[in-house]
């Protein structure tokens, strides 16, 4: 559990904070050296993680060059549901936001049973659709825009 909150935590700031060294990791991580080089190695294996080029460093770019660590937005695809009183979006991402395809179908006097099929055919079938369809699905997230119900 320690190491998938770690690998968590390296993912969101390189996400967060653009490419980092991975002592920078460790530093705003507050996590030990070897552990962050353990965590990205796991990351780069699984490709959600990806080393670039290294820059040289210093006025005399002497020394070693930090080799810099980014998120890789093919790795994994994200699905979007937006639900508001008129309609419900729904869109397949990249991990790094960049929507490839979006859907939409009506919400005003349907039922929620007959809006949560709608939005499961058209999430199916966009993925379906999408340039990565062989790419997994890394999460989901619905927002949901003013009251539900209440009565809660």
């Amino acid at each position: 559990m320690r190491s998938l909150l770690h690998r968590q935590r390296v993912v969101h700031l390189l996400r967060a904070s653009g490419p980092l060294a991975r002592t920078e990791l460790a530093e705003k991580l507050g996590v030990a050296r070897p552990t962050i080089t353990e965590i990205v190695a796991e990351l780069i294996d699984d490709g959600t993680v990806v080393e670039l080029e290294s820059r040289p460093e210093g006025p005399y770019n002497r020394g070693r060059p930090r080799t810099l660590l980014a998120c890789n937005p093919q790795a994994r695809r994200l699905l979007g549901i937006q639900i508001d009183r008129y309609r419900a979006r729904i869109v397949v991402a990249d991990a790094a936001g960049n929507v490839f395809t979006d859907g939409q179908t009506p919400t005003v006097n349907r039922s929620a049973e007959s809006v949560i099929g709608s939005i499961t055919r058209i999430a199916k079938q966009l993925m379906a659709d999408s340039d990565s369809s062989e790419v997994p699905v890394a999460a989901v997230g619905v927002c949901i825009r003013g009251f539900i119900d209440g009565g809660i």
